[in-house]
């Protein structure tokens, strides 16, 4: 286990990987500290040839209540001893950033399950919104909360929200910052279920990493980015995108292992991806 301040990374020898925000006294809010150590803990995942799934939950009654205050504060302090111009131009860098840490959730070679308990509001939405599968709890609720005082999300639920449900139904939660519950959100396409608890949202999701990790990672890794790369761009490009992927990748050990495993009716059993070139110095 790597113990960062905000959240726990649990890492094994096998194909799951966990990270859990671990302050429930303060409902897991997003301090500055998060946002420094996501990405890093991001990279252990992304480095490891093992993990074939990464599943992001938390502690407590509240997934994540959002921004930590003293972050904002922070900001205004900033904004307070700084030449004008030049604080403006270092919060455009600094929005980047956050975005930055949130958007590596989507380039990472594995995908990515959220499971929600209770509030999921402000940056804790943006995060889950670049996850590839989402669940939740009955009790859960989310809310585009930076409407509510008085800014604009700005990092990510306004671009991926309407990919994920009805473009009038995004506009509606972003204008009016309403919690959104788990009633709601599953007909939507938030979620991809609603468990009565917590504990069995995690069951759930840990058998469907299972099931994903038995498949070839060459094919999961081509799915995730073909899907990415297909929201993005029109019909057309996506099918350029994957005719080029599979000119390059059709040709694997993979594809013949899983042929014969279906036609002998066995359990295929694919290698994993090579680590990248500095996945040892990331260990240290």
């Amino acid at each position: 286990m790597n113990q960062y301040e905000t959240f726990d990374l649990v890492m094994t020898d096998g194909p799951l990987a966990e990270i859990r925000l671990n302050k429930p006294e303060k409902n897991n809010r997003l301090s500055d500290s998060f946002w420094k150590d996501f990405p890093a803990a991001l990279e252990l995942v992304d480095a490891s040839p093992s993990v074939r799934v990464l599943l992001i939950s938390s502690t407590g009654t509240n997934f994540c209540a959002g921004m930590d205050l003293d972050f904002f504060q922070s900001i205004f302090s900033k904004s307070k001893a700084e030449e004008d111009g030049r604080f403006r131009e270092w919060l455009q860098g600094k929005i980047g950033e956050l975005q930055g840490a949130i958007n590596r959730l989507e380039t990472i070679k594995v995908p990515v399950i959220a499971v929600v308990q209770g509030a999921c509001v402000g940056g804790s939405l943006d995060l889950i919104c670049a996850a590839n599968i989402r669940f939740c709890t009955s009790d859960a609720y989310f809310s585009v909360h930076e409407t509510n005082v008085g800014m604009t999300a700005d990092l990510g639920s306004l671009q991926r929200l309407p990919t994920l449900i009805p473009m009038g139904l995004a506009h509606e939660l972003a204008f009016t910052g309403r919690k959104f519950k788990a009633e709601e959100a599953r007909p939507s396409g938030l979620v991809n279920g609603v468990f009565d608890s917590l504990e069995e949202a995690l069951n759930y999701s840990r058998i469907l990493a299972a099931l994903i990790a038995e498949k070839s990672p060459l094919a999961i890794r081509g799915v995730k980015k073909s899907l990415h790369y297909a929201r993005d761009h029109s019909v057309a490009d996506g099918l350029d995108q994957i005719s080029t992927w599979n000119s390059g990748m059709f040709v694997n050990e993979d594809v013949a292992l899983a042929i014969a495993a279906q036609q002998q009716r066995t359990t295929a059993v694919f290698k994993s991806l090579l680590p990248c070139a500095d996945s040892e110095k990331l260990r240290i």
